[in-house]
């Protein structure tokens, strides 16, 4: 990434109601595509050691739509969105399906009329970071201003249908928007870089199925590589944010590239579930909420469960 890339701005909505697994468990009277566990006592076993939760957030009143767009009216009124600068909007749902149109819908309704619209899809919960990527290598090079407003979110409705993702986690629902540019006026971090390794092979993968040995290669991958572009080691990386769902495999990962396991934020892992595109968005606006201001290198480690592997470096402002 030659030119340099900030992230000015970070907000989510998180809704108030729950779904509760006990009172769920009889979805596991039933074999389910890419759930493997056939019993509620075996997905208990799995939640008490990997996630610790008894539930995640769920909308069960607005659309995804209404979500997003009750989320950037609320900053437009407060001001921490200026439409007439808005040259670029980045849709980064979870689900190809999800806000169809929405870009051009806000593209008129928000008053943006200098913003063209740009869909990332096909990586499920690792699009908001192929997006990141996306809007990096967009801005290389530009002298012009450039102001991306990037929307994310998912809402699975109030079952438990596909939203048990493997043994990866448990979906939960979320908006979330991030203002990116060439500006590092009010930037609250950097983009120093990223790697994506796409594993095309999983394309229609069973969730229920092993893969640990192509994920742990892949996640390395990204990581040696992100680093290695950008000239640092693990010793520089201060933090990381991974994905609120289970951690373990890609822990072991970043410990087979140097960097200890004491470094990962926690600080959303217990508490909504795995929002999918929100997860990334949420967790850098809580870490920099909690530290801001000190020059630490942040590194993202997050899967698209298709097989998409993306790492991301960040700066703190």
């Amino acid at each position: 990434m030659k030119g340099q890339v900030f992230i000015n701005y970070l907000d989510c909505y998180i809704p108030e109601d729950r779904l509760y697994f006990e009172e769920n468990k009889e979805f596991f009277n039933e074999p389910h595509p890419g759930v493997p566990f056939d019993s509620s006592e075996k997905f208990f076993d799995f939640v008490k050691k990997y996630l610790d939760i008894d539930s995640v957030t769920i909308e069960k009143n607005l659309t995804l739509e209404e979500m997003a767009m009750g989320l950037l009216k609320k900053n437009l009124d407060a001001g921490k969105i200026d439409p007439a600068t808005i040259t670029h909007i980045v849709l980064a749902p979870d689900l190809y399906n999800h806000l169809p149109s929405f870009g051009h819908r806000v593209q008129f309704e928000l008053n943006m009329p200098r913003a063209s619209v740009v869909r990332i899809t096909d990586n499920f919960c690792a699009n908001i970071d192929v997006a990141i990527g996306w809007v990096a290598k967009m801005i290389e090079g530009e002298t012009a201003p450039v102001n991306v407003l990037v929307i994310a979110g998912t809402r699975l409705g109030e079952g438990f249908d596909i939203r048990v993702v493997g043994s990866y986690g448990v979906l939960g629902d979320a908006a979330g928007i991030m203002l990116m540019s060439n500006n590092r006026e009010n930037a609250i971090a950097e983009v120093l870089g990223q790697e994506t390794v796409t594993k095309g092979v999983l394309y229609n993968a069973d969730l229920a199925k092993d893969n640990t040995i192509l994920h742990f290669q892949s996640y390395s991958e990204s990581v040696k590589k992100v680093l290695a572009k950008c000239k640092l080691t693990a010793a520089d990386v201060s933090q990381v944010l991974l994905h609120n769902a289970n951690q373990m495999l890609v822990t072991e990962t970043l410990k087979s590239c140097g960097i200890k396991p004491d470094k990962i934020d926690k600080t959303n892992h217990k508490k909504y579930g795995h929002l999918g595109t929100v997860d990334l968005l949420l967790n850098l606006k809580t870490n920099i909420e909690n530290a801001p201001s000190n020059q630490e290198n942040l590194i993202s480690v997050n899967l698209g469960v298709v097989g998409t592997y993306v790492s991301t470096l960040f700066k703190k402002i």
